[in-house]
């Protein structure tokens, strides 16, 4: 057993129960993003984030970390958008549900990441502030067409995002035909 078994096992001996101990929790992660590089690590992070019965400043913390990590590996990444779409599409606390879509915005190159931004920024039950961090993914993927399309439908919808949309459309150099569809500016 080596330094990141041990930490690992330390964290999975902390009991949710008792909240006094839990911030031991993120004092661990913390450490941990030392050995981000080591696929235990990041295997590790994954099933904290998916655990909604965990300490959810230890998932929050996470979910920050995710925002930033580099990870090259297409395999890992793919892992990582799933595992965000996922536990998001379960999760109920506002701040975790905006904190996903914040580091969501890293991974936009995962299909999965697309279609849960796309559901989630044209949702108008949503909450606004999830709804403007998974808008963040499509704004990332530029001209690609699911951002084209999506955009266009958020400024049809009748609610704050639309100004936004349309913003975006217009930064990216496009005008709304009367039908809807993008027309590039002359």
């Amino acid at each position: 057993m080596d330094q990141i078994d041990e930490q690992i096992a330390a964290y999975l001996n902390i009991p949710n129960t008792h909240k006094d101990e839990q911030w031991g929790k993120v004092q661990i992660i913390e450490s941990l993003e030392e050995h981000f590089a080591d696929q235990r690590v990041l295997d590790f992070f994954l099933s904290v984030i998916a655990d909604h019965k965990d300490y959810e400043m230890a998932r929050l913390h996470i979910l920050k970390y995710m925002e930033i990590a580099d990870i090259p590996n297409p395999t890992n990444r793919q892992k990582v958008g799933e595992c965000l779409t996922n536990s998001f599409s379960k999760e109920k606390g506002w701040t975790l549900r905006c904190w996903f879509g914040r580091a969501a915005s890293r991974f936009r190159d995962i299909p999965e990441v697309v279609r849960a931004a796309v559901d989630c920024v044209l949702d108008q039950n949503e909450y606004a502030d999830i709804r403007i961090n998974w808008f963040q993914v499509l704004v990332g993927l530029k001209l690609h067409p699911i951002a084209i399309d999506t955009l266009q439908q958020l400024g049809r919808l009748n609610d704050d995002l639309a100004a936004w949309a349309l913003d975006i459309l217009q930064k990216w150099n496009l005008d709304i035909g009367p039908d809807g569809a993008p027309i590039p500016k002359q």
